[in-house]
């Protein structure tokens, strides 16, 4: 299989995440499976790995060390030329919390992939415990996420803005303090099969995010592309269930 991953940061600028991300990459080429990894390019130094989609970035921090990148249309177009010499995607991986998650998103709507979703930490609680107004904050992102997703749903905290994310998730991944409580509010369920047979969303959670095996997936009833993009999206739910 061929899976893109989606980070808010490069791979090798400094962090727990990337770290996981990492690790993940390693074991599943180790698998026999394709990554690819599609985050604002480094500016602190230079990195050389085929395996990197460096996305043009502006560094927001003194050190360069983290970068954004603009979700809209323009990067749109630029992943997609930068992703079309290489095998197609089978599978969306997005490990990230904002301008990586919406352009993984946006780009796994426009091909029709299946998403896995993996949130390593509670947005909502770092918001809290480190913006001057976080209520402020949680509206922006909220906002945020309603252009750069064409989202439709209200609300303006921090569970609003994660619900925002899992919704559009055929799979989320999450640390295992997120209770079944905590799952309904950000849009899941826990797993359960319906009588017509389809796992209806959902979110597990087995281990901590920021590990190379520690996921589960769970799927989504609704379907939105071709036969082709379903099988394809049955063959990504296998590899789902696999690292479970």
């Amino acid at each position: 299989m061929h899976i893109v991953m989606f980070g808010d940061q490069h791979l090798e600028s400094l962090g727990g995440a990337q770290v996981a991300m990492r690790l993940q990459r390693k074991f599943l080429e180790k698998a026999g499976h394709t990554v690819t990894v599609v985050a604002p390019r480094l500016h602190a130094r230079d990195i050389s790995d085929a395996g990197y989609v460096d996305m043009p970035s502006i560094p927001i921090t003194a050190d360069r060390e983290y970068s954004l990148t603009w979700p809209g249309r323009r990067t749109d177009r630029w992943v997609d030329d930068a992703l079309a010499a290489r095998p197609p995607a089978d599978l969306v991986h997005v490990q990230a919390d904002f301008w990586g998650a919406f352009i993984g998103h946006r780009f796994a709507e426009r091909h029709g992939l299946p998403v896995v979703h993996t949130m390593h930490n509670r947005v909502d609680v770092g918001i809290e415990a480190l913006a001057p107004f976080p209520s402020f904050v949680l509206w922006a992102l909220n906002r945020w996420a309603h252009r750069a997703l064409g989202d439709a749903s209200h609300g303006s905290d921090g569970w609003a803005y994660l619900r925002r994310l899992a919704t559009r998730s055929d799979a989320v991944t999450a640390p295992p303090h997120t209770s079944p409580a905590a799952s309904k509010r950000m849009g899941r369920s826990p797993p359960t099969r319906s009588s017509a047979g389809r796992r209806p969303s959902s979110v597990r959670t087995s281990g901590p995010a920021s590990t190379s095996s520690g996921t589960a997936s769970t799927t989504r009833s609704a379907t939105r592309s071709s036969p082709f993009r379903i099988r394809r999206r049955e063959s990504a739910r296998s590899w789902c269930g696999s690292v479970a």
